[in-house]
């Protein structure tokens, strides 16, 4: 029974301040600025695919007005920590940055 209930885990309440924005494929970045502006966002984290970003607002309604805005989906981003090439690279930084 608790498997049907994960996929909906991935998605963003309406309340969630911070979320990955999902647009369909051959879309870009630029696309994704647009939709995060329009829903009075804030880039967090962009890399990795062209259609995906980290965005976030403290603003009620965020996750509605990202999808009128056009998201396609929008995930909650605790489930996305520490995916993704950024989260490599910022890894491997703080391991370089220790003392030996």
């Amino acid at each position: 029974m608790s498997a049907l209930f994960v996929p909906f885990a991935l998605l963003a309440m309406p309340s969630a301040t911070m979320v990955a924005v999902v647009v369909a494929p051959g879309r870009d970045t630029a696309d994704l600025a647009r939709i995060i502006a329009e829903a009075d966002g804030a880039i967090v984290n962009a890399g990795g695919s062209d259609n995906v970003i980290l965005a976030h607002s403290d603003s009620h309604g965020f996750v509605s007005r990202l999808y009128a805005a056009g998201a396609h989906l929008v995930l909650n981003a605790d489930l996305a920590k520490g995916c993704g090439p950024a989260a490599v690279r910022a890894a491997a930084i703080r391991t370089e940055a220790l003392p030996r």
